[in-house]
């Protein structure tokens, strides 16, 4: 009967002898490990530790013994100066006896354990060399076979170089070519380089491309059935979505493919964790550093991600608050009455105090954000502009740190609804308004516009947020504009209205404001109004009137996954970490649901 191939080529992985690192036989272990033992290190230490301790012991004896001497002289003296004739010369014999005979009896104990001490040595001494030469036997018959493969051309093997930070720290490259399976699981130092897949082909076999910084390129190797550990390797580095179309390849490859977590995690989508915030709908939610901010009810909220307990109400408002956004470290809050508020943030969320408050808007303020973060006079990252919507019709540009309002732009026309949304890209601002109609405005005093206009007639060139376009969404109301793309690439325009349709615009260049819309979604259409949207690294989040959030891929925009909440989703927040990301929803019934995204993001 033939050998499984799955079987043979898990034999060709062995575990390195010297790091205890699994690898494919014949390859060189790349893994650091100590130029000396770990337990021959400890031992030496011990030994030193000991030499130490006994020389001590010895300086001590002999003080003892000096001290006790004299002490002894003295006494006989005085005795023998007050009672020389009451001293027996019997006794004195006897006692003379008696130290000789303890003194004999000292130095044959002595003797007996320096012996066994010396015996014990040598034999400890013998079983070392002795491991020292099966070790070097084993290391030389390996490079023998090593060099006979490449004396015939069958393989030749580059071998790693250590590098200088490593032979500073005790360290040298194993560079083991072969290993034996003794199931060891100690601590190994893996290689620290970064290492990328390049391309993966199927469903014949595997071919990797590694980009090694130190070495260079390495050539693609095919593995017609690679063993478990590489197809572990490479999985880590292949998108869920890619995952999913080649798990028909093999069985094997099925499963190790549902071992992945970020597979697992996209595949799932869990509902991670349901809870009841606050009494009416929540209008805003986002983390920040390791909490939940909630808005709703006219107040802020600060929960612990850990436990789910309030922590404390930050905020309280006269009026409904709208949208909460972290900036320049600190909560901006802003309601309904045209204010929006500063607060600090605190260690102690019982301790967040009132800072200041931008207050010019006439209504309700619907949405606002900032400028691009830049480095101020100590080197840490500012923005220092904020701009605001509101139903005013009015879109205001405020200065972060004086808190005041250097720039106020009117209505474009009589015809136009009210300022629903903002977004901004490198050069352009866009504002979306009730009546389906996207403004876009250069955030620099530039005009590109060829028409006469204002900035035709005026002397000093061109004027501040000149209007320079005008897309046309569709009859709803925009509710929410966002810049951004695939793998946080900034290329384009992303609109949502409340028609149900949502629209991919592509960004101009460094110069021009053609904005061509390259996709039409309906997302939630017909029946279903968009409610909110937000973006990650890879996927784009959906919500409307339905009661459905829909997860759709960001690159090809192709759904992937249909989510079911029970109440209407209001706003959502994406917390993206290294470790686990998670997607936080608000609904209408006061509930904010985490849903767990995993690490794909």
């Amino acid at each position: 009967m033939a050998d499984d191939p799955y079987a043979v080529q898990a034999k060709r992985s062995a575990v390195c002898l010297s790091c205890h690192h699994k690898h494919l036989i014949g390859v060189p272990c790349p893994c650091f490990i100590f130029t000396e033992s770990i337990a021959g290190r400890i031992s030496r230490e011990m030994a030193k530790h000991r030499a130490n301790a006994k020389a001590k012991e010895d300086e001590d004896s002999e003080t003892e013994d000096s001290d006790d001497s004299s002490t002894l002289s003295t006494d006989d003296d005085d005795d023998s100066d007050s009672e020389e004739e009451e001293v027996d010369f019997k006794e004195q014999m006897m006692s003379m006896l008696n130290k000789g005979i303890n003194k004999a009896r000292e130095a044959a104990d002595a003797a007996t354990i320096a012996a066994k001490k010396a015996s014990v040595a040598a034999e400890k001494q013998a079983k070392k060399a002795m491991k020292e030469a099966k070790k070097a036997a084993k290391k030389a018959e390996r490079l023998a076979k090593h060099k006979l493969k490449e004396a015939k051309g069958e393989h030749t093997v580059q071998l790693f170089k250590t590098p200088k930070w490593a032979e500073k720290n005790e360290l040298k490259r194993c560079n083991c070519l072969d290993g034996v399976d003794n199931g060891d699981s100690r601590v190994y130092y893996p290689l620290n380089l970064p290492r990328f897949v390049t391309s993966l082909e199927c469903p014949e076999g595997i071919r990797v491309r590694m980009e090694d910084p130190e070495f260079g390129w390495a050539e693609p190797q095919k593995v017609m059935n690679p063993a478990a550990e590489v197809l572990d390797f490479v999985f880590q580095y292949v998108g869920a979505k890619e995952l999913a179309k080649v798990a028909t390849v093999d069985r094997l490859w099925r499963e190790r493919i549902d071992m992945q977590t970020h597979f697992i995690d996209m595949k799932q989508l869990a509902n991670d964790y349901e809870h009841q915030v606050h009494s009416g709908r929540v209008e805003s939610c986002l983390e920040f550093n390791g909490r939940l901010y909630t808005a709703g009810d006219k107040r802020v909220k600060v929960w612990n991600l850990e436990t789910y307990e309030c922590l404390a109400e930050a905020v309280r408002e006269t009026a409904v608050i709208n949208d909460i956004q972290v900036v320049n470290g600190a909560l901006l809050v802003c309601a309904s009455n045209g204010s929006i508020r500063q607060w600090s943030l605190t260690h102690n969320p019982k301790n967040i105090a009132y800072v200041a408050a931008y207050w010019e808007h006439r209504s309700w303020i619907n949405d606002f954000i900032p400028s691009e973060p830049e480095p101020d006079d100590d080197g840490e990252m500012f923005c220092r502009f904020l701009y605001s919507v509101s139903d005013d019709r009015t879109v205001k540009v405020w200065d972060a740190n004086k808190k005041v309002c250097l720039f106020s732009m009117d209505p474009p026309n009589r015809t136009c609804g009210t300022m629903r949304s903002v977004a901004r890209s490198a050069r352009h601002l866009y504002v979306g308004s009730s009546n389906g109609v996207i403004y876009v405005y250069p955030l620099k005093r530039e005009c590109d516009r060829e028409d006469r206009h204002g900035c035709s007639i005026s002397e000093h060139g061109a004027l501040p947020f000149c209007l320079q376009t005008e897309l046309q969404h569709g009859k709803g109301i925009i509710l929410q504009l966002e810049c951004g793309g695939y793998r946080r690439q900034v290329k384009h325009l992303y609109s949502a209205s409340t028609d149900g349709t949502f629209r991919v615009w592509s960004l101009p260049g460094k110069s021009g404001y053609e904005h061509e819309c390259l996709r039409v979604i309906d997302a939630h259409a017909p029946g279903g109004a968009l409610s909110c949207f937000c973006t990650t690294w890879a996927h784009l989040f959906t919500a409307g009137q339905d009661k459905v959030i829909r997860v759709w891929n960001l690159h090809t925009m192709e759904l992937q996954k249909v989510l079911h909440p029970e109440e209407l989703c209001k706003c959502m927040y994406a917390a993206e970490n290294e470790v686990c990301s998670y997607l936080y929803t608000g609904h209408v019934d006061g509930k904010v649901i985490m849903w767990r995204l995993g690490a794909y993001v």
